[in-house]
């Protein structure tokens, strides 16, 4: 994914890296960044999946269900 080379590219100073702030959580405590815009960030309430509930799902797409679930808990 792109993020880790944005959020290097704004260590260096070239500009303001638009990333989940969980990527950055040890930047911004160092010291290295800081947020801006926080305002206006929309904040991350979690995963949605959706898929049809009533046909046959394979027991791999249950165990991955199961665990979004209870990851979420």
């Amino acid at each position: 994914m792109f993020t880790q080379p944005m959020v290097k590219a704004a260590i260096a100073g070239y500009g303001i890296a638009y990333v989940p702030e969980e990527t950055v959580t040890d930047a911004v405590a160092s010291g290295l960044l800081q947020l801006v815009l926080d305002d206006w960030s929309p904040k991350f309430s979690g995963y949605y999946l959706y898929y049809p509930s009533g046909r046959q799902n394979s027991p791999a797409f249950k165990v991955i269900v199961d665990a979004l679930r209870h990851h979420g808990k």
